[in-house]
């Protein structure tokens, strides 16, 4: 993700349309022009970890790496 203001609330708004919360939030800087997210979400289901996938693959400012879902 593009290290601007605005970035975070571009995330948020995703996730409030897919109606999934944050658990954890971790933030770090990976250049002088981004920064690495790394995200733990409540449960979702496997609808929502697509559309979630799916919207922020259109965000041209973040780069999505991996997304994982985690089996109980």
């Amino acid at each position: 993700m593009l290290d601007i203001p605005g970035q975070m609330l571009k995330l948020t708004q995703v996730m409030t349309q897919i109606g999934a919360s944050f658990s954890q939030i971790v933030q770090t800087k990976n250049d002088d022009q981004s920064a690495r997210v790394v995200i733990i979400t409540h449960d979702m289901s496997k609808a929502q970890l697509h559309d979630l996938k799916e919207q922020l693959e259109a965000i041209d400012t973040i780069t999505l790496l991996s997304a994982y879902k985690v089996l109980k």
